[in-house]
C-alpha cells in the first residue's frame, strides 16, 4: 500500500516538474523572442501611404496597419483575425438595416417595371458582398466596396456627433493648458528638486537602454521637411544630427528653412526584446525617487481640481 502511494506521489511530482519546465520554457520564449517591426511610409502632394507590420512569437501574433485613403487594422492570432469579426458584424448590421429600410420604402411604392431588379435582391447582394469583403485577407490596401463601408447615415451621425463634441474637446484641451500654465512654477520646482535630479542620475542609464532597444536597426529613405520657422527647423535638424549615427547613412534628411513642407519616403526595420524593456523598466519603477515624484505631481493635480 505504501509503495503504491509513493508511486502516485512520484508520478504527480514528475507531472508538476514537467509543467513547471514547460512554463519556464514558454516564459523564456516570450522574453527572448524579439518583436520585429517594419514600417514603410510615403508622403507627397499626390500620395499619403503608410504600412506597419509587427510579428511576435515566430509569427503566431501579427499586427497589420495600412493607411491609403482609409485606415485598416488587423490583429492575427495564428490564422484568426481578432478584429475581423467585430468589423464584419458592424458592416453586415449596417447593410441589413439599410436592407430593411429599402424594403419598407419599396413596399409603399409601385412595383418596378419589367426587367428591373427588386430592391430587396440588391440589398441581399450587398450583404453577401459585405461578408465576402470581411473574409478577404490581404495586407495591401484596396478600394472600398460601397457595400463594405458603413452606411451614409452612420457616417453622417458620426460626423454630427464629433462636431457636437468639438466644443467640449476644445474646452478640455484649454483647461489642461491653463492648468499647466498656472502651475508651471510648481512643475519647474519639481524638475529642479534634488529628488528629481537624483532620479535622473540613477535612471538615465536604464532609460537610454530602453531607447536603444526600441530604436530601429535599419533606416533608409529621404525626408524633406520645413516648419515655416527657421529656428525650429534648425533645432529639429540638430536633433537629427545627434541621432544620425544610430539611424545610419541611408536615411537622408533635408531641411527647408523657407516653406512649411513634409515630403519623402521612409523604410524602417527593427526588433525589440521584452527582456531588455522589462529589466530596464523595473529598475526605474521600483525606485523610491520615482514614487516621491509621482506623489508630488498628484498633489499639484489635486490642488488644481480644488
Amino acid at each position: 500500500m505504501g509503495g503504491i502511494i509513493l508511486g502516485l506521489l512520484r508520478g504527480i511530482g514528475i507531472i508538476f516538474l514537467i509543467l513547471i519546465a514547460a512554463m519556464f520554457f514558454l516564459l523564456l520564449i516570450v522574453l527572448f523572442d524579439p518583436i520585429t517591426y517594419r514600417v514603410r511610409g510615403e508622403k507627397s502632394p499626390e500620395v499619403l501611404f503608410c504600412r506597419v507590420k509587427v510579428n511576435w512569437l515566430f509569427g503566431i501574433i501579427r499586427f497589420r496597419l495600412t493607411f491609403d485613403e482609409k485606415l485598416q487594422t488587423r490583429l492575427y492570432l495564428l490564422w484568426f483575425d481578432l478584429l475581423k469579426k467585430k468589423n464584419v458584424g458592424e458592416t453586415v448590421k449596417a447593410s441589413a438595416q439599410g436592407s430593411v429600410k429599402r424594403s419598407v420604402v419599396s413596399s409603399d411604392e409601385t412595383m418596378p417595371e419589367h426587367g428591373a431588379a427588386p430592391e430587396d435582391d440588391v440589398s441581399e447582394d450587398q450583404t453577401d458582398r459585405a461578408w465576402t469583403e470581411g473574409d478577404s485577407d490581404t495586407d495591401s490596401p484596396s478600394g472600398g466596396d460601397p457595400a463594405a463601408q458603413p452606411s451614409a447615415e452612420g457616417k453622417k451621425k458620426s460626423i454630427i456627433q464629433k462636431i457636437r463634441d468639438l466644443p467640449d474637446t476644445i474646452r478640455g484641451i484649454r483647461d489642461k493648458i491653463r492648468d499647466i500654465r498656472n502651475n508651471i512654477t510648481e512643475y519647474k520646482e519639481i524638475l529642479e528638486d534634488p529628488n528629481t535630479r537624483q532620479l535622473w542620475k540613477k535612471s538615465k542609464g536604464s532609460l537610454f537602454r530602453m531607447l536603444r532597444a526600441i530604436c530601429p536597426r535599419k533606416c533608409e529613405g529621404r525626408i524633406l521637411y520645413g516648419t515655416g520657422s527657421p529656428d525650429t527647423t534648425g533645432y529639429l535638424y540638430g536633433v537629427y544630427g545627434l541621432l544620425s549615427p544610430k539611424l545610419g547613412k541611408k536615411l537622408v534628411v533635408e531641411p527647408d528653412f523657407q516653406e512649411t513642407v513634409l515630403e519623402g519616403e521612409v523604410r524602417i526595420r527593427g526588433r525589440v526584446f521584452l527582456i531588455t524593456l522589462l529589466v530596464a523598466g523595473l529598475s526605474v519603477l521600483f525606485r523610491k525617487e520615482l514614487r516621491i515624484l509621482l506623489k508630488q505631481i498628484k498633489l499639484i493635480q489635486t490642488k488644481t481640481r480644488r
